[in-house]
C-alpha cells in the first residue's frame, strides 16, 4: 500500500521529478515517432518540428488520460477491475464462439461491455445499498436502473427470443395457383393395421435376446477415459457390442416391408433410438415394420465421444439387420415372417444419415475398401435411402466420396438446424447414381431444426450455456417438424417401396397446394432415372461446351456470367458443386442459350421422347429478401423447334421459386439487425406441352434450343444446374 501511494504521488506531484522525467522521456518519443512518419514532401526540418510537436501534445493529453483514470482505477479497486476485465473477456469468448462466427468480435466486444458495465453497477450500488445501507439518491437510482437493465438482459437470454415475418411472406406466393393435392394429408393419415412393439437385446423379460458384435476394427479412439466410461457404465467391452432396439410392426399382416432408422450423436445415457415412435407407429399402421437400432455405443459422454465413427456405425447397423432377419426366420418369435427382406429402406438422423450411407455401400462392395479382410455376405436388398440432417465427410473410404447406385434416395434438411448448419447432405444428393427406375429427392424446411426430428433431443440443438443464445421463436413447432417427416418420410416410401408412384407428386410440384401441410416453406429437388441432362457444368471450364455430346451454350448481354462453386451461404467453407451462375441488370436484356443442333441422331431421338423441361434453380439475390413487396424471381424461358418455330413461358407462371432465406439462428443477429442469407437449389418442372399451347405450330419432338431469357425484371443474380430433359 506504501508503494502504491508513492507511485500515486510521484504522478500526480506537477513538482516532483516524476513530471520533469516524463516531459523528457515525452519529448524523446515524439523525436523518435515523428523521423518514422516522416515523407510528406515539406522541408524536412520543418517537418521534423511538426510532427514532434504534434505527437508530443498527443502524448500530453494520453498523460493527463491516464493520470486521471489512475485516480479512478486506485479508488474502484485494482481486484475490481480485474473482476470486471475477466467478465469482459470471458462473455466476448463466450458471445464469439456460441453464435457460430454470425457476429463480428466488435458486436461480441461491445455487448460484452453493456453487460459486464451493468453487472459491475449493480455489484457496486447493491453493496452500497445493502450491505453498507447507504441510501442516497444516487445510489438508489443507480441499483434500480441498472437491475432494469439487468432484467431485461436475462429476458434475452433466457427466453425464446425474436419472430421473423419473411415465411408468411414468402406463403403468400403459394396464392398464385390453385391446385390442390392431398398426397401430403393421406401421408399423415394413420393405416388400418393394429400395432404391436418388442425390443430386443435389453435383457429384460418378454424382450427378445440378441447377439453381440465387435466394433474394435472401426474404432481407433477406444483407449483412456473413453474406454473405462464405456466399459463401466456398459457392463461390456468393444469386442462385445450388443445388439439392441425396438420394433413396431402390424398385428395380422405378414411379410411387411421393413424401415431400420438409426439416430445420430447424443448424450449415451440418453435413449436416442425410442425418440422415433412417432414415426414408427404412424408406419407400422400402415403396413410396414419398423426397426429403431439403437447405437448409444458410439455416442458421446461429457467429452468421451468419438470423432470418426461412422463405419462403426453402419456395421452395427448391419449387424442389427441380420439380427432381425433371424427373428424373422425363427417360429418362437412375434417376427416370425413378419418382413420382406426384398423391401428394405433404411434411414438415419445426423450421423445416422451418413452411417447408413456407408452400410448401403458395405453391403452393395461385400468388403470394407479401407480393409478388405472386413466382409459383409448379407447383400440385403435395400431399395431405399432416407437421410435427415445428416453429416458429410465424417467417413471417406480410402479418402474418397461415396457414391450410392441404384437406389433411391431422399434428403430432409432443416433451415434452422444449428449442429448441422449447413446442406451437408447435398453433396452426397449429387453423388446418387440412379438406377432404371430410381428416384432422388431433397427437401429444405424453413424453421426446422436438427434435434426436434427426435423427440428424446429436446428443442434445442446444443447444450448449456450455448443454448441461451439461440434464437428458437423463429422455428416451427416441435409438433410440426414431426409432422413434415412423417409426410415427406411416408409419401416417399409408399412411391419407391410400395410402387404408388402418384405420391411422388409431392416432391415434384412446387406449384401444388398440399392440404395439411403446416405453414412453412419447403424448397424441393428431383430427379428420376427418365432425365437426360444437358447441361450439369462439372465437366470442364469452357462455357461454350455442356454435358451432352455436341450441346453448345451461347450468350449475350448478361452483367455476369460464369461456371462458380456452389456456396449455400457466405458461411459455408467449402463446396462439392458446381453450376452455372448468372447475374443481369437493368441496362441489359441479355440470353443464355443451349443448342442442340449438333447433337448424334441417338441423342436426337432419346430426347424426342421426353415431355418436360427439368432444371435447378437457386436464387441468388439477397436484396429480394428485404425489399418491402418480396416478389418472386422471373425470367423467360423459349423453346425453339429445328424449324424455327418458338413459344416463351414467364418463369413464375410454372413455378414458385422463392428469395433467398434470410435465417437468423441466434438472438443477437436481431439485435444488430444481420441475417445469414440462405440459397437452395430448387428443381423445376415444365410440361412441354405448356409451350405448344402458346404456339401449336411448335413441335415439342424436334426440340433445338432452350433459352433463358432475362427481360422480365430490371435486375437479378441466379445459378442453375442440372439442365435437360425427362419424362
Amino acid at each position: 500500500m506504501n508503494d502504491l501511494k508513492k507511485l500515486k504521488k510521484f504522478f500526480l506531484s506537477s513538482n516532483s521529478n516524476g513530471a520533469g522525467i516524463f516531459q523528457v522521456m515525452s519529448l524523446l518519443a515524439a523525436m523518435l515517432l515523428g523521423s518514422c512518419f516522416m515523407g510528406s514532401g515539406l522541408p524536412r526540418g520543418l517537418e521534423f518540428l511538426l510532427l514532434t510537436c504534434i505527437i508530443d501534445s498527443l502524448l500530453q493529453i494520453v498523460n493527463v488520460i491516464c493520470t486521471k483514470l489512475f485516480v479512478k482505477v486506485n479508488r474502484f479497486g485494482i481486484s475490481n477491475i480485474i473482476s470486471g476485465f475477466a467478465l469482459f473477456g470471458g462473455m466476448s469468448v463466450y458471445l464469439t464462439y456460441g453464435c457460430g462466427g454470425t457476429i463480428s468480435a466488435w458486436v461480441a466486444a461491445l455487448c460484452s461491455s453493456v453487460i459486464t458495465i451493468v453487472v459491475v453497477i449493480v455489484c457496486i450500488s447493491g453493496y452500497h445499498l445493502l450491505i453498507k445501507r447507504r441510501y442516497s439518491g444516487k445510489t438508489i437510482a443507480s441499483f434500480g436502473t441498472s437491475m432494469i437493465a439487468l432484467v431485461l438482459i436475462g429476458a434475452v437470454f433466457f427466453g425464446s427470443g425474436f419472430s421473423d415475418t419473411y415465411q408468411e411472406t414468402y406463403q403468400r406466393f403459394q396464392n398464385r395457383t390453385d391446385k390442390i393435392s392431398n398426397t401430403f394429408r393421406d401421408s399423415l393419415k394413420d393405416g388400418s393395421y393394429k400395432v404391436a412393439s418388442i425390443e430386443y437385446g435389453t435383457k429384460r423379460k418378454g424382450d427378445l435376446s440378441s447377439h453381440t458384435v465387435s466394433l474394435a476394427s472401426y474404432i481407433g479412439e477406444y483407449k483412456g477415459i473413453k474406454k473405462q466410461v464405456r466399459d463401466l457404465y456398459y457392463g461390456y467391452n468393444i469386442d462385445h457390442v450388443n445388439l439392441k432396439g425396438k420394433v413396431w410392426y402390424p398385428l395380422h399382416k405378414e411379410k411387411c416391408p421393413v424401415l431400420f432408422i438409426v439416430h445420430g450423436n447424443h448424450d449415451m445415457t440418453v435413449d436416442s433410438y425410442l425418440g422415433y415412435e412417432y414415426l414408427g407407429k404412424h408406419l407400422a399402421s400402415r403396413g410396414y415394420v419398423v426397426v429403431s437400432v439403437d447405437e448409444n455405443y458410439c455416442n458421446s459422454y461429457i467429452d468421451t465421444g468419438f470423432s470418426r465413427e461412422v463405419d462403426a456405425r453402419a456395421v452395427l447397423l448391419l449387424a442389427n439387420m441380420k439380427q432381425i432377419e433371424r427373428y424373422n426366420y425363427n417360429k418362437t418369435t412375434v417376427l416370425y415372417h413378419k418382413i420382406d427382406f426384398n423391401q428394405i429402406a433404411l434411414a438415419g438422423h445426423s450421423r445416422g444419415g451418413e452411417a447408413v450411407v456407408a452400410a448401403t455401400e458395405y453391403n452393395r462392395l461385400g468388403r470394407n475398401p479401407d480393409d478388405a479382410d472386413l466382409t459383409y455376405n448379407d447383400h440385403f436388398k435395400i431399395k431405399t435411402v432416407i437421410a435427415i440432417a445428416p453429416t458429410s465427410d465424417q467417413y471417406m473410404p480410402s479418402g474418397k466420396d461415396m457414391y450410392l447406385h441404384n437406389v433411391n434416395y431422399l434428403l430432409i434438411q432443416g433451415a434452422n438446424d444449428h449442429d448441422v448448419t449447413t446442406f451437408q447432405g447435398r453433396k452426397q444428393y449429387e453423388h446418387i447414381v440412379l438406377g432404371p427406375d430410381n428416384v432422388k429427392s431433397s427437401v429444405y424446411l424453413a424453421g426446422a431444426n436438427h434435434s426436434q426430428f427426435n423427440t428424446k433431443w429436446g428443442s434445442y440443438d446444443v447444450e448449456p450455456p450455448f443454448s441461451f443464445l439461440l434464437n428458437t421463436k423463429n422455428q416451427i413447432s416441435a409438433r410440426e417438424q414431426r409432422k413434415l417427416l412423417v409426410g415427406y418420410c411416408t409419401a416417399f416410401l409408399d412411391g419407391t417401396i410400395t410402387g404408388n408412384r402418384e405420391r411422388m407428386d409431392l416432391f415434384q410440384e412446387s406449384m401444388i397446394k398440399q392440404k395439411d401441410m403446416p405453414s412453412t416453406i419447403s424448397i424441393t429437388g428431383y430427379e428420376d432415372s427418365s432425365f437426360v441432362p444437358i447441361a450439369d457444368y462439372e465437366e470442364d471450364y469452357d462455357l461454350a461446351s455442356l454435358s451432352l455430346n455436341e450441346a453448345t451454350a451461347t450468350t449475350s448481354n448478361l452483367y455476369l456470367l460464369s461456371e462458380d462453386p456452389v456456396y449455400e451461404s457466405d458461411l459455408q467453407d467449402k463446396t462439392w458443386n458446381t453450376a452455372l451462375h448468372i447475374k443481369w441488370e437493368k441496362h441489359y436484356e441479355g440470353y443464355y442459350a443451349i443448342s442442340l443442333s449438333d447433337i448424334t441422331e441417338q441423342d436426337k431421338r432419346i430426347i424426342s421422347n421426353k415431355n418436360q423441361l427439368q432444371f435447378d434453380v437457386m436464387d441468388l439475390f439477397d436484396k429480394r429478401s428485404n425489399h418491402r413487396k418480396k416478389a418472386a424471381c422471373n425470367f423467360a424461358i423459349t423453346i425453339v423447334d429445328r424449324s424455327g418455330r418458338q413459344a416463351s413461358l414467364d418463369f413464375k407462371d410454372s413455378t414458385i421459386l422463392y428469395p433467398p432465406l434470410p435465417i437468423r439462428l441466434y438472438k443477437l443477429q436481431f439485435i444488430t439487425g444481420s441475417q445469414e442469407y440462405k440459397h437452395q437449389f430448387q428443381t423445376v418442372q415444365i410440361p412441354l406441352s405448356r409451350f405448344k399451347k402458346k404456339n401449336q405450330a411448335l413441335n415439342t419432338k424436334e426440340v433445338k434450343e432452350i433459352r433463358f431469357d432475362f427481360d422480365r425484371e430490371a435486375a437479378g443474380e441466379i445459378m442453375i444446374d442440372h439442365v435437360g430433359l425427362a419424362k
